[in-house]
């Protein structure tokens, strides 16, 4: 169980920082990080971390296919951890 909190706290910030990451890259136009590799940072359950760069750095908050990862990363977190009730 402590490991499973560990691995949520690093890719978070993980998926936090490459949001950051992608938007001063977009603002100084050089070279950006692909949005499937964003993407999969949200499903990997990243969520947290994805939805406050989007929120906080104002990025990605029109693409659709953003706000459906969130919406799906989220429900399948939640899934999973009703499967396994906490027996991580």
């Amino acid at each position: 169980m402590k490991y499973y909190y560990i691995y949520l706290i690093v890719i978070n910030i993980l998926t936090f920082y490459m949001f950051m990451i992608d938007k001063y890259y977009a603002k100084h136009h050089k070279k950006r990080i692909p949005e499937s590799h964003l993407i999969m940072l949200l499903f990997i359950f990243g969520l947290i971390g994805g939805y406050l760069s989007m929120k906080i750095f104002n990025h990605k908050t029109k693409k659709k296919k953003f706000k459906l990862a969130l919406i799906l990363s989220l429900i399948s977190m939640f899934i999973i951890n009703l499967y396994f009730g906490g027996k991580w």
